[in-house]
């Protein structure tokens, strides 16, 4: 039985829902659940994967990642070097996991903020009681 990959996001619905209301709405403490989930499947697609099929799923992502990473840049233009846009990725996901992990479980995660989403953060959890 052959996989079948998620639905690759749609940047316009993104964009509305998401990239026009600022910076803070991209973090993924602040992200809707659907955008949520289907950010953690694309990212999945990006960084699980290395056929030319992942390449289709890294523009959502990418968005909300630069959106963020302009926010903390201070300037109108941005320069990264691929190997710290991949670890930024890489940190994207992890804190998208950690959101959906606080929401569907018993523990409580404090999230990444603008300050915070890119950096070496002390991860501090709790349970719910």
């Amino acid at each position: 039985m052959k996989h079948q990959n998620p639905a690759v996001m749609d940047l316009d619905m993104l964009t509305r829902d998401v990239l026009y209301k600022g910076p803070s709405a991209a973090l993924p403490c602040n992200l809707p659940d659907y955008w949520l989930k289907t950010t953690a499947q694309s990212l999945e697609q990006v960084l699980g994967t290395s056929t030319g099929e992942s390449a289709q799923y890294l523009a959502g992502p990418l968005a909300l990642i630069t959106l963020l990473l302009f926010t903390n840049s201070g300037t109108d233009e941005l320069k990264i070097s691929q190997s710290r846009l991949y670890e930024c990725l890489q940190m994207y996901y992890m804190e998208v996991s950690l959101e959906l992990l606080s929401r569907e479980s018993h523990f409580q995660i404090e999230p990444a903020n603008l300050e915070t989403i890119f950096t070496d953060r002390k991860i501090i959890s709790s349970m719910i009681p």
